[in-house]
């Protein structure tokens, strides 16, 4: 993007918001700016500008799309949001009279729909204002759960996505890896690997509570006496190796094929395994491999969140 053209699309925004043809006609915001700024000898980046930096203005409307509108678009948003932050003005119930809604579901269509990668806490530390950026973020992530919702996908996939998500998540990410595993659980696969893995998690909760202790530990390949948790655990340990690598992170279809391909061995190690076995290190180091099963699974999606009716 061009500094000296962001600079003057940003000028003649505001000039559009002080003509008495928009005060008089506010549906004309932004359009009138365009007329305004080819009249008077600005490039028609500039004046495309002035027209697209409001959008959208709703469910339908069209997000912009060339790299100088994204900018001043987001630019505007944030700096409208992060303004009424800093002066603890915030929607409150159904009372929204600065559009401020709006404008968080604003930056999340043109992120999204733009494919942009930048994960909200990074924008919002761009401002130099004082205000709660967890608290913004907060309110942003409220709004890309409606936003989610009103797209059919289920709220509690969506909670168990976005309590893995991390300041260096993008909402790409999030959209992606919702998408993917409201997809999943629909299958077989899906419905049997989560209710294995709930049932590794209440066995693994169950005895961490008796013990007063955590199973927290590398559990070890040579204290496995069975096939079937020699099976797992070598299953783990690959998925876990597949996803140390970044393209992976990104194909949200391959890391749950990988996910999908747990089942198996999940099965047969509760069918042919005792966990509490009679050695108790043999039995501490099979919690250690259900606590395994839970990290890896927590890399996706906190799967608990998932309810029972999939």
């Amino acid at each position: 993007v061009d500094p000296e053209e962001s600079k003057v699309a940003a000028s003649i925004c505001k000039l559009d918001l002080v003509t008495e043809m928009v005060y008089e006609f506010p549906e004309l915001q932004g359009t009138m700016g365009y007329y305004y700024a080819i009249q008077d000898g600005y490039s028609e980046v500039v004046a495309a500008v002035c027209r697209e930096h409001y959008a959208p203005l709703g469910p339908s409307d069209k997000v912009p799309k060339t790299k100088l509108s994204i900018l001043v678009s987001l630019v505007d948003k944030l700096d409208l949001l992060c303004s009424f932050w800093s002066i603890n003005e915030k929607p409150t119930g159904n009372k929204d009279p600065y559009a401020l809604r709006r404008s968080g579901i604003g930056i999340i269509r043109t992120l999204l729909e733009n494919r942009i990668r930048i994960p909200i806490p990074v924008l919002l530390k761009l401002s130099d204002l004082s205000f709660d950026v967890a608290d913004l973020q907060n309110f942003i992530f409220d709004r890309f759960r409606v936003y989610l919702k009103e797209r059919g996908f289920r709220s509690d996939v969506v909670a168990a996505c976005i309590k893995v998500a991390s300041e260096n998540t993008d909402l790409i990410n999030l959209h992606d890896r919702v998408e993917a595993i409201h997809k999943f659980i629909k299958s077989n696969d899906g419905k049997n690997l989560i209710q294995g893995y709930k049932r590794a998690l209440n066995i693994l909760r169950a005895e961490e509570e008796r013990d007063a202790c955590l199973y927290n530990a590398e559990p070890e390949a040579k204290l496995m006496q069975d096939q079937s948790e020699k099976l797992l655990y070598n299953h783990l340990k690959d998925v876990e190796t597949k996803f140390l690598d970044e393209p992976v992170k990104l194909n949200f279809d391959a890391i749950i094929k990988d996910l999908a391909s747990l089942r198996g061995p999940i099965d047969k190690f509760f069918d042919q395994v005792k966990i509490n076995a009679e050695n108790e290190i043999i039995r501490k180091n099979r919690l250690c491999l259900l606590n395994q099963l839970k990290i890896i699974m927590h890399e996706v999606a906190i799967f608990s969140e998932i309810e029972n009716d999939t």
